[in-house]
C-alpha cells in the first residue's frame, strides 16, 4: 500500500482545508437545514469529478426525526442561496440535506463507507477577541447557530478524504462511499440515512469525532465506547380549560397530567442489567393563574447503556404518560424527535485501523479505553452494517481544543483536518486496495 503517496495528496489540500473549514464555521446550519453546506460539498466534489447522491437518495423522509416545519425549511433554503450556495444544488436536495460521495471502481471488491456529520449547534458564538474565530473573522454570521462540536471540521475531513481517494481510484477495488450525514445533533439524522438503503451493501463502516488531547497533540483513539442508546420525544397533553374558581370541575388539567407523567417517568429507570436515564428538560403549560390549563408540552429523553435497557425505559415512560393522561381526562400525542442505539466497534476492524495508523502515519495509536458517556447516532449505522455481517468502528480524533463541546468558546486545532483525512483515506486504501 502506497500510503506515502496518498498522504502527499491529502497534504495538497492543507491550505484549502483551513479555508473550507472557516467558511463552514462562518455559515453554521442546524439539523435538517444544512443546505448551504450540502450544496458546497456536492459542488466541490462534482467539479472534481466525484459522483454524489443527494436528497431522497441519501435520506428516507419517513424516518427524518425532528424534521422542521415547511416554513423553516423554505427559509433555510432561501438563506443558503443568499449566502452563496448554488441554487441548482439547493434544489437537488429536495428539501433533505446530506449527501454521499460514491467512488465506484467498477471492479469486484468490498464496499467501504466513511461517515461525517455536518450540522451545527443551537449556540450563540462568543463575540470577544479572546475567541479566535471572532478575532480572525470567521465567527458565525447566523444568529443562534454555531459549529460548537467540530462538525465543520468533520465535513472538511470527509471532503479531503473523498477527493484524495478519487485521485487514486485506480488503486482501489469495489466502492468507497463518503456519507455526509445531516442532523446528528439531537440524534435525528442517522436512522433516516440507514433506512434509505445506502448502507445495505456496505462491508466496512468507519466514523470519528474530533476530541481533545491532554497536551494538544495530534492523536487517534481507537478504543472508544460507552454510547448510550436513547429516545428523544415531545409530548403534548390536551385537556379542557375552565374557570379555576367558579367551575374547576368542568376543566381537564393538562398541566397536572404532564406533571404526574414527569414524576412517574423518573421512578422507572432502575435496571439491574446496566445504567438507565430519564430526563424531562422542559415543561410548559397554562394560560393564566385562574384558568385550568388546557394544554401542556414536555420535552424528554430516555437513555440506557444498551438498546434493550433503553427500549424498556422508553416503554415505561409511555405507560406513565398514558396513565397520567387517563387520570386527568386528557388526550396526548407523542412525537419522536431523535434516537440512537448502543453499539460496539468490531475488534478485528479496530486492529486493522491501528496497524494502518502505524504504517501510514508512523505513530502509535492511543488504545486506552475512552467512553463517550452520551449518545451518538452513528451507532445506527454501525448496527445496520453489523446486522448484515459487516464490520464497524468509531474513533476519536485528538487535537488541541478551546472550550468544551456545545460551548460558545469552542474551537479546535485545524491541523487535525489533514491528519484525520490521512487516517480515513489510508484505512479505505487498506480495506479496498487492489491486491492484483
Amino acid at each position: 500500500m502506497d500510503y506515502k503517496a496518498l498522504n502527499g495528496i491529502c497534504e495538497e489540500y492543507a491550505q484549502k482545508a483551513v479555508e473550507w473549514r472557516r467558511d463552514l464555521h462562518r455559515h453554521p446550519e442546524p439539523a435538517w437545514t444544512e443546505f448551504r453546506t450540502t450544496a458546497f460539498l456536492a459542488k466541490t466534489l462534482e467539479e472534481a469529478g466525484v459522483p454524489v447522491l443527494m436528497g431522497k437518495q441519501v435520506v428516507c423522509p419517513e424516518y427524518a426525526m425532528g424534521y422542521p416545519e415547511e416554513s423553516v425549511i423554505k427559509a433555510a433554503m432561501e438563506r443558503a442561496v443568499e449566502q452563496g450556495a448554488d441554487p441548482s444544488y439547493v434544489q437537488r436536495t429536495e428539501g433533505y440535506t446530506g449527501l454521499c460521495a460514491v467512488i465506484d471502481t467498477g471492479r469486484e471488491g468490498p464496499v467501504v463507507a466513511i461517515r461525517m456529520d455536518i450540522d451545527s449547534n443551537d449556540v450563540e458564538e462568543n463575540r470577544t477577541d479572546a475567541h479566535r474565530p471572532q478575532k480572525e473573522g470567521f465567527a458565525s454570521c447566523n444568529a443562534g447557530a454555531m459549529h460548537a462540536c467540530g462538525h465543520d471540521g468533520h465535513a472538511v475531513i470527509g471532503l479531503i478524504t473523498a477527493l484524495s481517494l478519487y485521485r487514486i481510484r485506480e488503486q482501489l477495488q469495489g466502492k468507497v462511499k463518503v456519507i455526509f450525514q445531516p442532523a446528528e445533533e439531537g440524534v435525528r439524522g442517522a436512522l433516516s440515512v440507514c433506512k434509505s438503503g445506502i448502507l445495505d451493501d456496505v462491508d466496512f463502516v468507519l466514523g470519528g469525532h474530533i476530541a481533545e488531547t491532554s497536551d494538544g497533540s495530534l492523536q487517534v483513539c481507537t478504543n472508544t465506547g460507552g454510547y448510550l442508546a436513547t429516545d428523544k420525544f415531545d409530548v403534548t397533553f390536551k385537556g379542557e380549560a375552565s374557570h379555576a374558581g367558579g367551575s374547576p370541575e368542568k376543566g381537564r388539567n393538562a398541566l397536572l397530567a404532564a406533571a404526574l407523567a414527569t414524576l412517574g417517568m423518573q421512578t422507572q429507570v432502575q435496571d439491574g442489567r446496566g445504567m438507565g436515564r430519564c430526563n424531562v428538560g422542559l415543561l410548559t403549560a397554562g394560560a393564566g393563574r385562574n384558568v385550568i390549563p388546557a394544554q401542556a408540552t414536555l420535552k424528554a429523553e430516555t437513555r440506557g447503556s444498551t438498546s434493550e435497557i433503553a427500549q424498556d425505559i422508553y416503554r415505561h415512560a409511555m405507560d406513565s404518560i398514558e396513565g397520567a393522561a387517563k387520570m386527568y381526562g386528557c388526550t396526548y400525542e407523542v412525537t419522536k424527535m431523535g434516537g440512537a442505539a448502543s453499539a460496539q466497534s468490531d475488534e478485528s476492524l479496530r486492529q486493522v485501523v491501528e496497524q494502518v495508523v502505524r504504517d501510514s502515519l508512523g505513530m502509535e495509536p492511543d488504545t486506552v479505553r475512552q467512553d463517550l458517556g452520551g449518545s451518538e447516532d452513528f451507532t445506527y449505522m454501525m448496527r445496520t452494517v453489523q446486522e448484515h455481517g459487516g464490520k464497524a468502528m468509531h474513533m476519536f480524533l485528538g487535537t488541541r481544543r478551546w472550550g468544551s463541546a456545545h460551548n460558545e468558546w469552542f474551537d479546535f486545532g485545524e491541523d487535525v483536518l489533514v491528519f484525520s483525512a490521512k487516517i480515513f483515506a489510508s484505512c479505505a486504501l487498506r480495506l479496498a486496495g487492489r491486491t492484483e
